[in-house]
């Protein structure tokens, strides 16, 4: 019985495997023919669809590199924004960052100490950005941190012509040129900084010393009106230009410039000498003493004043009293070589204005020795011994001779009645 049911089993067993292989050839026969025949086209709308999946998979990767890389690179960890910024320019073929990922990846470089990758950095940027403003500034300051001057200047150059340019830009642009001597490029550079910047007195101290230098004194002082024009109370172009005017002897035009500037500021004693010094070289003396006494009233101790004020009396012809103001400023500072120069001068006018008209006399040539003793004093102030030598040179030829003091061997001091003043 058992083999019975054993056959049995294996013969139900052997039909199931023979079903089963039919049905399996059945559905190869159905089902491999016509495959190539049930294969659908692809509709546009599924082919927008899929790119568009493309295009958002490719934006979030792009948007994560950038993310990553700029939260590193704000953080200051510029070691680990490196690759991402790179990765955000293989992604980012449409620019949407435009030129940040160069100029912060270069940057990046730059601060790690690895200046010739961010020059290279710089360099490619350019060259999918050739009119980036801040590009161009970069690699152009980078340059110069290198002392290659050319190249800088050649950057900077085009940052002025892309977009204008900042008042920096034109700042250091002046100061790449007058290193490289291009004067002229200077001048312009800087002219253009003081229209943008009037108060930039540093640029405007420059820009008159490169006129000076290239002989264009008349186009610093039209420069320096122009910017007076757009600024007319600022004192420090007031003072510029009154100095170059003076410095030129346009006493008038120097006079009307520390006038305002007096009125702007009555206490600024320089500016109030330069009015003085104007009206004594315009001979205008007694104006001269009142500039120069409204010095001593805030300044009582200051000895160049005195002296000025000597020196006007002396033109003036009051010689005693011109004597009493050199005198004060020799009890403040005996080593001031100005005052015994007034002095001297005061000595010398004397004994010119008491001789005029005749011959010179033995009383003469005692006061002319006294001028030259004085100018013998003044020589020990170095700022004062050429001046005093050339009149020593002068007075050699006036002062007594060994026979005239023969001839006077008692006569010590001059006795004529113009020269009474002296001895008082």
């Amino acid at each position: 019985m058992a083999r019975y049911e054993r056959r049995v089993l294996s013969i139900r067993v052997a039909g199931l495997v023979l079903a089963m292989l039919a049905v399996l050839a059945a559905v190869m026969e159905q089902g491999c023919a016509p495959a190539a025949q049930q294969q659908t086209v692809m509709t546009s709308e599924q082919e927008r669809a899929r790119l568009d999946s493309l295009r958002k998979v490719w934006e979030f990767e792009r948007n994560k590199a950038w993310s990553t890389a700029y939260e590193n690179y704000k953080n200051k960890l510029y070691d680990r924004s490196i690759r991402p910024f790179w990765e955000v320019l293989r992604l980012d073929t449409t620019h949407v960052f435009k030129d940040l990922p160069y100029r912060y990846l270069a940057d990046s470089y730059f601060r790690l100490g690895f200046p010739d990758s961010a020059e290279i950095v710089y360099k490619l940027g350019l060259q999918v950005f050739p009119q980036s403003q801040q590009l161009h500034r970069n690699l152009g300051y980078l340059y110069m941190g290198r002392e290659q001057i050319p190249e800088a200047i050649e950057h900077y150059e085009k940052v002025v012509t892309v977009d204008s340019g900042t008042v920096d830009d034109y700042r250091i642009l002046g100061n790449l040129y007058v290193r490289n001597n291009q004067l002229d490029e200077a001048i312009q550079a800087f002219e253009k900084v003081i229209q943008l910047d009037p108060s930039d007195d540093a640029t405007r101290k420059a820009l008159a010393q490169l006129y000076k230098s290239t002989g264009r004194t008349d186009e610093a002082i039209a420069a320096m009106e122009r910017a007076l024009e757009a600024d007319p109370q600022n004192r420090r172009l007031l003072y510029d230009l009154g100095k170059a005017y003076y410095d030129r002897q346009d006493f008038e035009a120097a006079l009307a410039k520390f006038n305002r500037l007096y009125e702007l500021n009555p206490d600024d004693m320089d500016v109030l000498m330069y009015i003085g010094d104007c009206y004594s070289e315009l001979e205008q003396y007694q104006k001269a003493i009142q500039a120069f006494e409204r010095v001593l009233q805030k300044d009582p101790r200051n000895t160049r004043a005195l002296c000025e004020i000597a020196l006007a009396y002396k033109e003036l012809g009051q010689f005693a009293k011109a004597r009493t103001y050199a005198n004060r400023a020799l009890q403040i500072d005996p080593n001031f070589g100005m005052a015994y120069v007034a002095r001297g001068e005061i000595y010398q006018a004397a004994a010119d204005k008491c001789s005029s008209g005749r011959d010179v006399k033995f009383d003469d040539k005692l006061v002319y020795k006294l001028a030259y003793d004085e100018f013998q004093k003044a020589k020990q102030d170095p700022a004062w011994a050429d001046y005093a030598q050339r009149m020593i040179s002068y007075l050699q030829q006036l002062i007594p001779t060994k026979e005239d003091y023969f001839f006077h061997p008692d006569q010590k001091e001059a006795r004529l009645d113009c020269y009474s003043w002296i001895y008082r």
